[in-house]
């Protein structure tokens, strides 16, 4: 008869430990930019999908933040 096991541990954020891997490609022409990305991370003391994960969400505030300010600003093309 086979016991099953316990689960000590559970996420610390809350949700389930199921996430996604995604591969990104660089052409032969920039493949220096692994190196940068490289140091970029270890600058900030981070693994390169944390990096790359804060750059998408930083570029996605400033979206919205670029969005918010052209939607509620009264647009004065030719308008006097």
């Amino acid at each position: 008869m086979h016991l099953q096991t316990k689960q000590n541990q559970r996420s610390r954020y809350g949700g389930n430990d199921v996430g996604k891997n995604i591969c990104i490609s660089f052409g032969f022409h920039e493949l220096d930019l692994i190196d940068d990305l490289d140091i970029l991370a270890h600058s900030e003391c981070v693994n390169r999908s944390q990096w790359i994960r804060r750059r998408i969400r930083e570029e996605k505030r400033k979206l919205k933040e670029q969005e918010s300010v052209l939607f509620q600003s009264p647009l004065s093309w030719g308008h006097k």
